[in-house]
């Protein structure tokens, strides 16, 4: 990234969470010339204000915030990242709960070459867990790996948590598990804490001491 004064500034004032200074930042850059389309800077300094308005803004007005900034960006013709995308589907789907546009700007995305991360899979897998939606979740479990990308904790989570809470079926957690472990992602507390209560709830008293003494043998509180 192209270093400037006013956006390093601007990262550090949306870290302190004052919205109205970053837009002042915001529109200083706009009177430079520096938030025009084919501008180095301008995607980022979108992006600052977007996470401005989601981490710190009005709870009640937030999240419309980001639907009119990413607007804003587009009509402008600043190109959006992956992080821009992943701010938008991440409103649809747990401040909306959306799908129409969740997939709607999921394919708008793939359309504009940006290619996904997995705070996006994770994103959309949890989302169409909420949904029950397991055949969305499986096309998207396929899509990452097809993508390389590879799924974390919170992935693999996601995944435990629906078929140990959600649509119990014990053959699905270990499956799950077992892949999360041969991938070498390490389990977590929210992991363990996940298969526990599964096991016993289960009656499977023996995977739980197993899950129990794995847990204590990783000093995983």
């Amino acid at each position: 990234m192209q270093y400037d004064a006013t956006l390093t500034a601007m990262i550090e004032i949306e870290r302190q969470g004052n919205v109205q200074e970053v837009e002042r930042l915001f529109r200083q850059l706009q009177t430079e010339g520096k938030t025009a389309s084919g501008s180095p800077l301008a995607t980022k300094a979108y992006n600052i204000r977007i996470k401005a308005h989601f981490r710190h803004g009005d709870a009640r007005t937030a999240a419309k915030s980001v639907e009119r900034l990413f607007a804003e960006m587009k009509s402008a013709n600043v190109r959006p990242d992956v992080f821009s995308y992943n701010s938008l589907i991440h409103f649809y789907a747990k401040v909306q709960s959306n799908a129409k546009e969740v997939e709607r700007v999921y394919a708008e995305m793939r359309r504009d070459g940006i290619v996904p991360d997995v705070v996006t899979f994770n994103t959309l897998i949890d989302f169409y867990l909420k949904a029950n939606d397991v055949k969305s979740v499986e096309r998207a479990h396929v899509e990452m790996k097809s993508a390389n990308i590879r799924p974390d904790v919170v992935s693999y989570n996601s995944l435990i948590h629906f078929y140990a809470k959600v649509q119990p079926n014990a053959k699905e957690v270990e499956r799950v598990y077992a892949e999360m472990k041969c991938s070498g992602v390490l389990p977590d507390d929210v992991t363990y804490t996940t298969l526990l209560e599964f096991n016993r709830k289960s009656g499977n008293s023996t995977e739980a001491e197993r899950i129990h003494a794995e847990m204590a043998s990783r000093r995983v509180d």
